[in-house]
C-alpha cells in the first residue's frame, strides 16, 4: 500500500505536467522573446487555448501554431 501511495505521490508532484491557459484579453500580443522590445509574432483575441511551457519573470513561454512564443502573464487565465 505504501509503495503505491509513493508512486501516486511521485507521479502527481514530479511527473511531466503540462499546463494550459485561455487568453483573457481582447488583443494579446504574442512576442518572439520575453521582452517588450521583441518582435510581435501575432495579435490574438480572447478565448484561444494555449499550452504553457514555462515562465520567465512576467512572461509566459507558450506554444502557438507549432511555434514557441511569449506573452505577459496578465493576458492569460491558467487552467
Amino acid at each position: 500500500l505504501f509503495f503505491f501511495l509513493g508512486l501516486l505521490f511521485a507521479h502527481t508532484y514530479f511527473g511531466a505536467q503540462t499546463h494550459q491557459g485561455i487568453i483573457s484579453n481582447p488583443s494579446t500580443y504574442l512576442m518572439e522573446g520575453p521582452s517588450a522590445g521583441s518582435a510581435v509574432v501575432s495579435i490574438v483575441g480572447e478565448g484561444h487555448r494555449l499550452e504553457i511551457l514555462g515562465k520567465k519573470d512576467v512572461w509566459l513561454k507558450v506554444k502557438w501554431s507549432d511555434r514557441v512564443v511569449f506573452l505577459k502573464e496578465t493576458g492569460i487565465l491558467i487552467l
